[in-house]
């Protein structure tokens, strides 16, 4: 208990600080789910920096990254943080920002799922692309 409400003069202020403390549980969780997005969005950012020299010399020819590859799979994430920034306008005014923020997960969750069972270079550009939008997304909807 706070110093103050030890007095009966913030009795009432006390009583209303006690009963919102067990409110606010559902809003520190929608906040802390919040943040985890963007920092999915963060490690998506950073992602290609140990994996492009381990794809360089990679012993899959299919996965093999040269220069151009390289370049592109690190620069497609701009262009779906374009794409996912731009779709966030619209759907925070159709869904709400809670709802875009629940939506932003399913372009991210398949991006990395698609990243992590990738054969050919084409399936990791478009895992980087699909965490790119979802990046996107959550960069114009969580402040």
């Amino acid at each position: 208990m706070d110093s103050h409400c030890q007095y009966n003069t913030f009795r009432r202020i006390c009583q209303l600080t006690e009963t919102r403390r067990f409110q606010n549980h559902r809003m520190h969780l929608a906040a802390f789910t919040a943040i985890l997005g963007n920092l999915s969005f963060g490690y998506a950012l950073v992602y290609t920096s140990p994996v492009i020299p381990e794809l360089e010399h990679s012993l899959d020819p299919q996965l093999r990254l040269d220069n151009y590859n390289a370049s592109f799979f690190e620069s497609i994430f701009t262009l779906g943080v374009i794409f996912g920034g731009l779709t966030t306008m619209l759907l925070n005014d159709l869904l709400g920002r809670k709802l875009t923020i629940m939506l932003s997960s399913v372009p991210s969750v398949l991006g990395f799922a698609i990243m992590g069972s990738a054969q050919v270079v084409w399936m990791l550009d478009l895992g980087r692309a699909l965490t790119g939008i979802a990046g996107g997304m959550l960069s114009g909807t969580v402040p």
